[in-house]
């Protein structure tokens, strides 16, 4: 399926392992900053900055230049749209049970792994339990370019 926001994806994700590499990087989590030009620090959203062979492997198999992060949304926390900086797209994958939708241009995407533009608002409404995310921030190509390699690759 191919929105203008959003593209389901089908990588073939090692879910669990994925799981352990959460938990493993959460040591590292810190409240997520909006900008360094801003005290606007997200105590219910935590980051942390991580990779392993295995992300490494997942970056490599969709051939597109990215970071990778685990976010960390707490439960029964809103967060406020907004348009991510430096990069345009990104490729998410939802770990555990809990597909909270996004909300993209007022129209929300229950998914656990998608492209997303990144460059168009968009938030989450969470409920229920904690919403773990990895997430490959695409650097150097934009959504539609993005889409296409991934479909190429045969990931859609």
């Amino acid at each position: 399926v191919l929105a203008t926001d959003l593209l389901f994806t089908s990588y073939p994700l090692d879910t669990e392992l994925c799981v352990e590499l959460a938990e493993e990087a959460r040591s590292q989590a810190y409240p997520y900053k909006i900008s360094a030009n801003t005290d606007w620090d997200i105590p219910e959203w935590l980051m942390a900055e991580f990779t392993s062979d295995y992300i490494e492997q997942i970056i490599s198999d969709i051939g597109m230049a990215c970071e990778s992060r685990f976010y960390y949304q707490d439960k029964n926390y809103y967060l406020p749209e907004h348009r991510d900086g430096g990069t345009t797209c990104s490729l998410n994958f939802i770990l555990g049970d809990n597909p909270a939708p996004v909300s993209i241009n007022g129209k929300d995407y229950t998914y656990t792994q998608a492209l997303m533009d990144t460059s168009q608002m968009h938030g989450v409404k969470n409920t229920g339990s904690e919403r773990v995310l990895l997430k490959l921030s695409i650097l150097d190509l934009d959504f539609l370019q993005a889409s296409k390699q991934l479909k190429t690759r045969g990931y859609t």
